[in-house]
């Protein structure tokens, strides 16, 4: 019996020592939280900034919606359950920010990477005062600060995602430059960890090889992320070179805290960023939450609603010769204006406005679709795809009521009796 007991544990022994080394995997859907609250979004907070550090005024709703769209752009390509965002420098400060509100250090952090170019260069020669600094050992020291938790040390750095570097650049030099260096303290510690270099950056500006670009053009405040009003205010750490500043001088700053606790109340009332984690990511939530979700959308709705009914109204007012009741004709004319021998009494205005009603509606939506839809919708329907386009069009042809007058007139003569309109 004691010889069997022996023999077992022998076996299990060995079998422990020969089996290799697992990764540490994260567990992924604990990384990523919905911040969505409901008591906050019961109170929507201004349009304006939210937010002054040192005279410069942060957060305001449509700079706010900038950054959302150029988070969830980011987690498109590269999914929180197989990546973890290092923010090189001082630059996606934001970007980190607005990561670690979604899952907290475990999805994102701040590496100070300042003026690393002067280490490494692509086709032009290293600087040995500098790079011979930069070893193995000095970026361990620096995790170790920057990542005081070794378990959650070990699980960034030793597990199976994706080591991302993250930066806002007009070239990509920051990550291509630290990576060979990331890439040596990673070898040293044994770590199978993969990396990858993204950085948002204007459309037309060369990037460094190996860099995947996310162009700014959709996001435009992202692209002022690398000027003095957003880098020495809102970043976590002041600016920092490696291998000549002390590791002891790497203390953070009060703004990148007070940025991110007051992104955290935009994000927390913002219905389509909980419907991207929710719907796209699979983030889990709570049925009360969900419901709070719902309520807000439906009263967003009513609010756009209304403001559709505003503009309408005030299209209307502008140009009363056109009721919702004369689409109708206004489009049954168009066959009558197509036709070489148009009605004398039409300008050439409003020649232009029918042909581009018949390109605009028409092409779309049969005439019966279209009736029924102003029927169903009232001026919401016109609002969006028709009174919008109509301004434009004003502009574009100069269309004055007179126009309208004039088509309207023929129009209802033509839905009478279309052959009573001279052709």
């Amino acid at each position: 019996m004691v010889r069997a007991l022996l023999t077992a544990a022998f076996l299990v022994a060995t079998s422990a020592i020969a089996a290799p080394a697992r990764p540490i995997v994260a567990n992924p859907r604990a990384i990523v939280r919905s911040p969505f609250s409901p008591r906050r979004a019961a109170r929507p907070l201004p349009d304006e900034a939210i937010l002054s550090i040192d005279r410069q005024s942060f957060l305001a709703k449509r700079d706010y919606v900038d950054l959302r769209k150029a988070v969830t752009a980011l987690l498109r390509e590269y999914n929180p359950d197989q990546h973890f965002f290092i923010g090189t420098g001082r630059d996606p400060a934001p970007l980190i920010a607005a990561l670690q509100n979604l899952g907290g250090e475990r999805l994102a952090m701040n590496f100070p990477a300042s003026n690393i170019t002067g280490a490494w260069q692509p086709g032009g020669p290293v600087v040995p005062k500098i790079a011979a600094k930069l070893t193995p050992k000095l970026f361990g020291q620096y995790f170790k600060r920057l990542i005081p938790d070794a378990a959650l040390r070990r699980e960034i750095l030793r597990g199976d995602r994706v080591l991302v570097l993250l930066d806002q650049s007009n070239s990509g030099k920051t990550p291509a430059t630290l990576e060979p260096f990331l890439r040596a303290y990673l070898d040293s510690i044994g770590s199978k960890a993969k990396t990858a270099k993204v950085a948002f950056g204007p459309k037309d500006y060369p990037f460094w090889p190996g860099v995947t670009k996310i162009s700014t053009g959709r996001f435009p405040e992202v692209a002022k992320y690398n000027q003095p009003s957003y880098e020495g205010i809102v970043s976590q750490y002041p600016r920092h070179v490696l291998g000549v500043n002390a590791i002891e001088d790497l203390v953070e700053q009060p703004g990148f805290g007070l940025y991110k606790a007051a992104l955290k109340k935009r994000m927390q009332e913002d219905t389509e960023l909980h419907r991207f984690l929710t719907e796209e990511l699979g983030v889990k939530i709570t049925p009360n939450i969900e419901m709070a979700v719902r309520e807000r959308l439906a009263r967003e709705e009513a609010q756009r609603q209304e403001r559709a009914r505003i503009q309408f109204e005030r299209v209307v007012r502008t140009y009363p010769v056109i009721p919702l009741g004369s689409l109708k004709a206004l489009i049954a004319i168009l066959p009558v204006v197509r036709d070489r021998k148009r009605p004398t009494t039409l300008t050439p205005n409003a020649v232009r406005l029918a042909n581009w009603l018949e390109r605009g509606m028409v092409e779309r939506r049969k005439v019966a679709e279209v009736d029924q839809a102003v029927a169903e919708q009232g001026p919401q329907f016109l609002t969006r795809p028709f009174v919008r386009e109509a301004e434009r069009a004003l502009r574009e042809y100069k269309i004055q009521p007179h126009d309208y007058r004039l088509l309207q007139e023929a129009a209802l003569r033509a839905s009478t009796n279309l052959s009573s309109v001279q052709r």
